[in-house]
């Protein structure tokens, strides 16, 4: 097989944190070990791939998310999946808590852990590693693809529908001197966390402060009226 179609298979499992060993690849492909090294050098050197050897895995992974150059890929015409595989899969990543590598039309590559969608599944919310609460369209998915890194979970917004006027919201807390961030659209489930999790304190931000304030507030004047 062409040189394009082995890199683009040795991307495709890199992308899924499959890391292949020089050997996995040199048999796929029926090729040297050396013709396996000079691939992976031209990955690295050529197309600007992040590539990472680990000694104690004995594989190759991605440092970064990474996408092939699109010229390059497009030669070969990479399939696009369709709206519904893609709705699929982030709805089961949501009730198997996967982290999923998300390529975006715009060319950008990122690690979403979906928590929730809006209420006809064409928006889904949840934590990009390097950006906090990220909302993606599917219209916005170019690729799609499982991961195996540690998914963190939203828990005032995991399996949620989102109502089309929801307007979400950032709570953080400190713990045990540790300062942490979680999101919130409805205050009832920011009152049954704090609850359910003695020994956090709410730290902001200010907008969920006030509010849990004049929740407590109302809660008093309910009690002193009687």
């Amino acid at each position: 097989m062409s040189r394009e179609v082995r890199l683009l298979w040795l991307h495709s499992n890199l992308s899924k944190d499959g890391l292949p060993s020089l050997d996995d690849f040199a048999k796929k492909f029926s090729i040297s070990t050396r013709q396996a090294k000079r691939d992976i050098r031209y990955l690295r050197t050529n197309l600007g791939a992040p590539l990472s050897y680990s000694r104690e895995k004995s594989g190759y992974s991605y440092t970064k998310p990474y996408d092939i150059p699109s010229l390059f890929s497009g030669s070969l015409g990479i399939e696009i999946p369709s709206r519904t595989e893609i709705r699929q899969t982030l709805m089961k990543a949501i009730e198997e808590e996967k982290v999923l590598r998300v390529l975006l039309e715009n060319g950008r590559a990122v690690y979403f852990h979906p928590a929730c969608s809006d209420e006809r599944q064409e928006i889904f919310a949840g934590l990009g590693e390097e950006d906090g609460l990220l909302f993606i369209q599917i219209s916005e998915i170019k690729e799609i693809h499982k991961s195996r890194r540690k998914y963190m979970k939203e828990p005032m917004l995991w399996k949620r529908k989102l109502p089309v006027d929801a307007v979400v919201e950032k709570a953080v807390f400190e713990k045990a001197g540790r300062l942490f961030t979680h999101y919130f659209f409805d205050l009832e489930d920011l009152i049954d966390f704090i609850l359910n999790n003695r020994g956090i304190r709410l730290k902001g931000e200010a907008s969920a402060v006030d509010r849990i304030r004049n929740a407590a507030n109302t809660l008093l004047e309910v009690v002193d009226s009687d």
